[in-house]
């Protein structure tokens, strides 16, 4: 801490200048890096939607799920395309089934299909 004497008078004047400017800047960057990060958690947490919803029908040859989702974020009946290695695994014993998925964006819009993101297991 940078503390000096100002002044011919017997007490003396105590001043911090150097280090409240010091002390402001630092406060300054931290709250600058805070926000930066924010806004890039808030970034990363919109890019893929986390969706529930219902299995209504699939199409096993365009790999094509219309699912009745229960989420706010995409609330409706949407269609949405699984990755071409899953669509061996689409048959009417899904339908009526309760699913959880992620798609590559944050909203969805009626009338859009969607790629559904899934874990490739070996």
């Amino acid at each position: 801490m940078n503390i000096q004497r100002e002044g011919n008078n017997l007490g003396g004047v105590l001043s911090m200048k150097g280090s409240k400017r010091k002390g402001a800047g630092i406060f300054l960057s931290i709250f600058i890096i805070v926000i930066v990060f924010s806004y890039v958690q808030e970034g990363m947490a919109q890019e893929n939607a986390y969706l529930t919803g219902l299995i209504r029908s699939v199409d096993k040859n365009s790999g094509i799920m219309r699912i009745d989702v229960k989420s706010k974020t995409c609330r409706g009946v949407r269609d949405f395309r699984v990755p071409d290695y899953a669509k061996d695994d689409l048959d009417p014993s899904l339908i009526g089934q309760r699913i959880q998925f992620f798609i590559k964006t944050g909203t969805c819009e009626p009338g859009k299909v969607y790629d559904i993101l899934f874990e490739r297991q070996s």
